[in-house]
């Protein structure tokens, strides 16, 4: 969605509502601790954290 870590953490707490409760939860990032976003999250233990980008 966004490098911005509130909008992150304001979509991820969002989610919870509709996924399901094994659902695994994945986000991009290049800067912002996984750890906090997880911690966003009423599944820490199923967050994922990826830094995709392109080739230089």
């Amino acid at each position: 969605a966004t490098e911005d870590e509130e909008v992150k953490k304001a979509i991820l707490r969002s989610l919870a509502d509709h996924l399901g409760e094994n659902t695994v939860i994945a986000t991009n990032t290049s800067s912002i601790s996984i750890t906090r976003l997880a911690a966003q999250t009423d599944r820490p233990e199923r967050f994922v954290g990826m830094h995709f980008m392109n080739p230089v």
